[in-house]
């Protein structure tokens, strides 16, 4: 499954793997990133992608909030400085493009197929009373 995310203030789109996005939000955490939505920490010992999904699985879908967003992009920055070099490119690349839409403040997350099109179970993300669609393909 892919997700899209859109950012809310500056319209940057961009889709990835939600493994890779999975990876790239874990990675961030220990970075210092303190996800709000989250209700328990993934295993830090463990970067199977497979083990730490459903600990991400409230970020799969839905919005972002500014001051999370705010906090991410400053793990992001982190990682990038420290483990760039030594990241898978799929990792790196979404990692760069996360941070592009966290700078810009507040974002949203919505389940695509790999065809670009909404799953079926996540079809609009909502902020500030808004709902916006599914990215197009």
């Amino acid at each position: 499954m892919d997700v899209g995310l859109l950012s809310f203030t500056s319209g940057r789109r961009a889709r990835m793997d939600s493994k890779t996005f999975s990876k790239v939000l874990h990675l961030a955490m220990f970075h210092g990133w303190t996800p709000e939505r989250l209700t328990a920490q993934p295993p830090s010992a463990s970067s199977d992608t497979e083990i730490i999904v459903p600990y991400i699985e409230p970020y799969l879908f839905g919005s972002v909030s500014h001051t999370d967003a705010d906090a991410l992009a400053a793990g992001l920055k982190r990682m990038l400085d420290s483990e760039a070099f030594g990241l898978p490119a799929p990792v790196h690349f979404a990692a760069i493009s996360i941070l592009a839409l966290a700078e810009c403040g507040a974002f949203g997350v919505v389940a695509e197929s790999a065809a670009g099109q909404p799953d079926g179970s996540s079809t609009a993300a909502t902020h500030g009373g808004q709902t916006h669609a599914p990215l197009a393909g």
